[in-house]
């Protein structure tokens, strides 16, 4: 057995390939394609801003964000609530609480910036986030053993985790940000949105910073998670140990490589956006993961 959520919001479980709408569990989803199209609304108001400065078109744009992160965050909200745990419990969730940090991480440090470049850069791959999520969750559906609570030493290892996930989606904008202000530079461009972006030096300071924070805060959610494991070993598979802990060694080199002054400028910026990339394929080992633990729990499951 399997659930799927379909656009109206219902739980679709799949039983010997009929199909069961099941509204006791109800978990609308309409408030994470709301969230989305406010993104998308976000991303084409900064893109039209960031050719010619609007000062009410920037406020306008700030106003879908927070439109949007308030609709995800009711989405999210109801998701825990009804599953009893932190909303990460398969590839879909994921992709939406990355979203959803990386604009809570955009509050923090929005305002540094100047206009509303990275307002761009962040509702873009917000967006990107979302509309990948759903489609997964159209398609993949949703696991049956991921509505069960988890946990609390999990729940905290999980959120922190993927939180840090946001961290390291702003590091990885702030990188291609480098990467395309050095080009612009090179080749004597500074009209449109170069002429927003912030100086080189100020995006290597943030970009380190960024490093440093979120290696220090997923390196607190390994520990957390390997004295889980410590206690449970059949709980974890080979390929997800595999991948996370290469995520988080990779992150801990590039740490220990900027702070010894052999990674800066355009390599740092490269890193930043590569291990991203890295990590959000890792996902995948997550999520065989979380196969791996329903077939312990319900070995009968791989039998339907």
């Amino acid at each position: 057995m399997s659930i799927r959520y379909g656009l109206n919001g219902l739980p679709v479980v799949l039983t010997n390939g009929r199909k069961l709408d099941t509204p006791s569990t109800m978990i609308p989803i309409h408030f994470f394609i709301l969230g989305g199209l406010f993104y998308a609304g976000a991303f084409v108001a900064a893109l039209f801003n960031s050719q010619r400065e609007r000062t009410w078109l920037k406020h306008f744009q700030n106003a879908l964000i927070v439109a949007g992160f308030l609709s995800q965050t009711l989405a999210l909200a109801l998701r825990g609530k009804e599953s009893h745990r932190c909303p990460v419990g398969d590839t879909f969730e994921m992709l939406q609480f990355i979203s959803w940090s990386l604009v809570v991480i955009y509050a923090v440090v929005g305002s540094v910036f100047r206009g509303s470049v990275l307002g761009l850069f962040t509702s873009g791959l917000a967006t990107l986030l979302g509309c990948t999520g759903l489609v997964l969750n159209m398609f993949l559906g949703v696991p049956e053993s991921v509505r069960t609570p988890a946990p609390l030493l999990v729940e905290v290892h999980a959120s922190l985790a993927f939180f840090c996930y946001g961290v390291f989606a702003m590091l990885a904008l702030t990188s291609v940000m480098y990467l395309l202000q050095n080009w612009s530079l090179r080749h004597k461009r500074w009209r449109g949105l170069f002429g927003l972006l912030p100086s080189l030096a100020q995006l290597e300071l943030f970009n380190t910073r960024l490093l440093y924070t979120g290696t220090a805060v997923f390196s607190v959610a390994m520990l957390m998670g390997s004295y889980y494991w410590h206690q449970y070993p059949d709980s974890l598979t080979t390929l997800k140990l595999a991948s996370t802990l290469a995520v988080w060694l990779a992150y801990l080199a590039a740490s220990g490589m900027r702070i010894g002054a052999k990674l800066h400028g355009i390599r740092l910026a490269w890193s930043g956006a590569i291990l991203f990339l890295a990590a959000i394929f890792a996902l995948y080992a997550v999520e065989s993961n979380r196969m791996h633990s329903q077939a312990l729990k319900n070995p009968a499951h791989l039998q339907r």
